[in-house]
């Protein structure tokens, strides 16, 4: 078993372990999809469950005390944005609550899987770091960092975005194609006619989430269009573009300006962000239009709550961001889903929601993003 480079007595683990498995508390209120099984690349695509793996399992997620105060590194691809923001302090209080040590380094970037790779390098991660969240800038790229990694007994737990790599311990993310398909249930259950004229803004068209999303939304229309009679669902534009506020907004604004009656937008979260303004502009052109994001982030969450987005989908940011650092101490307890009826699942993926602005209120801030925070907090230690 991998104890991340406890150097203790096979007795001494085993003890430790049975202790703390006696810990075990389920995460209270939080059922999640789990997977087990054999990971492997054969058959798996970017952003679903691979197809070795079982089948899903809805369950309780459990936490474990560490057996010590291990000491973890976070790897994300950058801290310049409130959805981020909110993994990095989500992951700081659930550090204080287990007892472990955190600390982060930022890509920079998307684009900079060049400095993500030399933070994933065992000579820089051995010395300090008993394990790895990884929130990866590339699906593919990584897997040699990671092989590396565990060729030097050092687990690493992919966060958020998903990754290739055969030889990762673990991963906490969604699928967007779930979440797609959610929020395609939720409008047609919404649509209190046969007609409905929609336009969707998916994202980058680069970015498989996007893409995924725009299959499970419109595998979901299609579904209950025979059970709600919704043939006359018309999708009057849909375009793809750089998630940027800026290019969304002009965007939007050009859509909104040459069509009439639109009753639903869906986009991606900068859209929805620039949707207020617009349409103040535009609403005697569309009396009865409803804005929906893809997914929530931070910024968002006033926009609900003030009526101003009708609807948005859940990426369970700091529900996911916990977990991950749940499953890195487990493994580092000696763990493995690798192991013959372990209790480990490889892959966890938390339930889609989807929140509209009349049941916010059930849902402070803190619950979905924890506390608000305008800049990062780069490292954790027990004694701070």
């Amino acid at each position: 078993m991998q104890l991340c480079k406890l150097h203790i007595s096979k007795l001494s683990a085993t003890l430790l372990l049975v202790l703390s498995i006696i810990s075990f508390k389920v995460y209270a209120g939080n059922s999640i999809n789990a997977y087990y099984g054999h990971y492997s690349l054969n058959g798996k695509r970017a952003g679903f469950v691979a197809p070795s793996l079982g089948e899903t399992i809805f369950e309780p997620w459990r936490s474990i005390k560490p057996i010590r105060p291990y000491k973890i590194a976070v790897l994300l691809p950058h801290l310049e944005d409130g959805f981020w923001l909110a993994v990095n302090r989500a992951i700081i209080e659930r550090a204080k609550v287990l007892g472990v040590r955190v600390k982060f380094f930022s890509a920079g970037g998307y684009t900079q899987t060049s400095t993500q790779l030399q933070q994933l390098n065992p000579s820089f991660i051995d010395s300090e770091f008993d394990g790895i969240i990884v929130a990866p800038t590339s699906y593919a790229k990584l897997d040699n960092a990671i092989s590396d990694l565990a060729k030097n007994q050092i687990p690493a737990v992919s966060l958020i975005n998903d990754i290739a790599a055969e030889d990762i311990s673990g991963k906490v993310t969604m699928s967007y194609y779930d979440v797609g398909y959610k929020l395609g249930m939720f409008i047609a259950k919404d649509i209190k006619s046969n007609v409905a004229n929609i336009v969707f803004l998916p994202g980058p068209a680069d970015a498989s989430w996007a893409a995924h999303t725009e299959q499970g939304f419109f595998k979901a229309i299609a579904d209950n269009s025979n059970e709600q009679n919704l043939e006359q669902i018309k999708l009057v534009a849909k375009e793809y573009a750089d998630a940027t506020y800026h290019k969304q907004h002009a965007l939007l604004e050009y859509i909104l300006s040459k069509k009439q009656n639109i009753d639903y937008v869906i986009c991606n979260p900068s859209a929805a962000l620039a949707a207020p303004e617009i349409l103040t502009r535009f609403a005697k052109l569309h009396p009865n239009i409803k804005v929906v994001s893809t997914y929530m982030i931070p910024e968002l969450y006033p926009l609900l709550k003030s009526n101003l987005l009708y609807a948005a989908a859940s990426a369970e940011v700091k529900l996911q961001s916990e977990i991950a650092l749940d499953m890195l101490v487990r493994i580092c307890n000696g763990e493995n889903y690798k192991i013959e009826g372990s209790t480990m699942p490889f892959r966890i993926s938390p339930q889609p929601m989807i929140y509209s602005a009349k049941e916010l209120a059930l849902y402070p801030y803190e619950s979905l993003f924890g506390p608000i925070s305008k800049n990062p907090i780069l490292e954790y230690n027990m004694n701070m």
